[in-house]
């Protein structure tokens, strides 16, 4: 027995002799095994997208040729699905939209054109403007 300093705690002493591992071959050098659900690189993406229900509530007036219509966004949707081209892009939550990530790819005067029919619109709420 052996006294691991907690006073009248003994532990048994194990046997340190584990025997010859010779019988189990050479080790070779190499990468450890892995489990097969572990990847072998997270992934890597260049581009992104972001697709929800909720994009489908803008609607334009009748007659409006604004490029965000419902029908236009299932479209592509569907259009880069059928490709399989989703699987290579990394899917971004639907979220407001910031005004610092609206001006990395836009112009103040966008940031402000967008806020100004923001305003005509009071009686409506936007879920992407904040």
């Amino acid at each position: 027995m052996m006294d691991l300093g907690g006073g009248d705690r003994l532990l048994p002493r194990l046997p340190l002799h584990l025997g010859s591992l010779d019988h189990l071959g050479p080790v070779e050098a190499g990468p450890r095994p892995r489990a097969s659900s572990v990847p072998l690189a997270p992934p890597t993406y260049s581009v992104g997208y972001v697709y929800d229900a909720a994009m489908m509530s803008h609607s334009p007036d009748e007659g409006d040729e604004h490029p965000e219509q419902p029908q236009r966004i299932v479209a592509v949707h569907n259009m880069l699905l059928k490709h399989g081209c989703l699987g290579a892009m990394k899917r971004l939550p639907f979220r407001r939209v910031q005004r610092e990530a609206v001006l990395l790819v836009h112009t103040e005067q966008h940031w402000r054109m967008v806020l100004a029919l923001k305003c005509k619109c009071r009686g409506q709420s936007s879920p992407i403007l904040t």
